[in-house]
């Protein structure tokens, strides 16, 4: 294990960044010639890499049905083993108790040659401690071919339960794929992005906007070591603060600033600074207590001035505009940070009732006003109360051209929406 000094670690990781690049990677399930993607993985030591239990326990007994595929190089690798956490298990509440497990494969090449992320155990964790999550969103790069990984910044909000430092709450905006992404505290890793909790029953939370983590002190019952050891500066007290801001400067200008790197895994290391910080999503009761039939009322608050688009995707690819609550655009879709607005119908006359189709909502901000849509994208005719005229497939296929032109200042998530029993 080698020392880990936080300023020249730093440097050494944006002198590389594209071998940091190659740490980072896919779990892709294998569907005959189809490939789905079912989460996040990233290298913590040579030939394994961790993910989410949940991610690939129903392939514990077929490893062989998985790859795992690093964006950065589009090399893929078959995985020839799965290591569930010893103490693994889906619980009768929707929860995943030490949801953490590793893959087993042979890597070559760049990725052989990869360094794994810096994970120590036993860190302390304040709550409100800010998290980073760095990994290439699935939607990103798709049209392009030019994968970009994307960062995005939240906070540690606690345990789970309490005197629970394993399972953790956060507020990073992660979203369905995102489910073993690694989290940093600016030093190293520290945990395990899981999920999220509104769709939990034994957490009885009406919000989108509290996800589910695991403390990285996990893996060491998978048997990785840590490999690198922090090391507090040995400076004067008086000038402790001043170095301390200094050192979360260098942290902050390497997770968020936008770098260049000639490597031969990437040319461009694309990461931004995000413009538009995660929404908090309120429904007016948790969303599994919902019935068919029940008014549904959703609360949206942005923490950044954004332009906020919620859209209802019916499982038949039909779209129709929640917010804003008509076609227009603009001045109509501006939100200030901290306000909150309220989604209870669509129209002056509809109200948002519970249906029986497991619909998702599509939450869309963008920094400034760019619109995506236009007229003919609506019923001229009933342009609030009927679906609009576009599909499922060129809505999301316009929002990731979006955030492909602008990955810091576009922000999509894609919730569950309330299902009647």
């Amino acid at each position: 294990m080698t020392s880990y000094d936080p300023k020249t670690a730093t440097q050494a990781l944006i002198a590389d960044l594209e071998v940091f690049g190659a740490a980072l990677a896919q779990v892709i399930a294998k569907d005959g010639d189809k490939e789905v993607m079912l989460g996040q993985a990233f290298l913590v030591a040579p030939n394994w890499l961790a993910t989410c239990g949940h991610v690939v326990d129903k392939y514990a007994a077929s490893p062989q049905s998985l790859v795992i595929k690093f964006p950065a190089s589009d090399s893929r690798y078959p995985v020839n083993k799965v290591k569930l956490h010893p103490q693994f298990a889906r619980q009768q509440d929707g929860l995943v108790r030490d949801d953490a497990a590793v893959v087993g494969v042979e890597l070559q090449g760049a990725e052989k040659q990869a360094s794994p992320l810096p994970i120590a155990y036993g860190k302390s964790m304040r709550t409100h401690l800010a998290l980073y999550a760095v990994r290439f969103p699935v939607h990103l790069g798709t049209l392009t071919g030019t994968p970009s990984p994307l960062v995005q910044v939240g906070r540690l909000l606690g345990p789970l339960k309490k005197n629970d430092n394993m399972h953790l709450l956060h507020d990073l905006a992660l979203s369905p794929g995102d489910s073993g992404s690694a989290l940093f505290d600016g030093e190293s890793v520290v945990a395990l992005h899981c999920g999220d909790t509104a769709s939990l029953p034994g957490l009885n939370l009406p919000t989108t906007s509290i996800r589910l983590a695991l403390c990285i002190d996990a893996l060491k019952d998978l048997d990785i070591n840590e490999n690198v050891e922090i090391v507090a500066p040995s400076v004067p007290p008086t000038k402790k603060p001043l170095l301390l801001a200094a050192v979360l400067s260098l942290l902050l200008a390497f997770f968020v600033g936008l770098w260049f790197s000639t490597g031969p895994v990437i040319d461009r290391w694309k990461i931004a600074q995000p413009k538009v910080l995660p929404i908090d999503v309120v429904f007016n009761k948790p969303i599994k207590e919902f019935a068919y039939g029940d008014a549904c009322t959703i609360d949206v608050q942005p923490r950044t001035d954004s332009y906020i688009y919620l859209f209802n995707v019916d499982p038949d690819g039909s779209v129709v505009q929640l917010y804003p609550p008509s076609p227009r655009h603009g001045k109509d879709a501006f939100v200030k940070a901290g306000e909150t607005r309220r989604v209870d119908g669509f129209g002056p006359n509809t109200k948002l009732l519970v249906g029986r189709n497991p619909a998702k909502l599509h939450l869309v901000a963008f920094e400034s006003d760019a619109p995506f849509l236009s007229d003919s994208d609506f019923d001229s005719e009933n342009p609030v109360a009927h679906p609009m005229k576009i599909k499922a497939d060129e809505l999301i296929q316009r929002l990731s051209i979006a955030q492909n032109q602008n990955p810091a200042g576009v922000l999509h998530s894609v919730l569950d929406a309330p299902q009647g029993k």
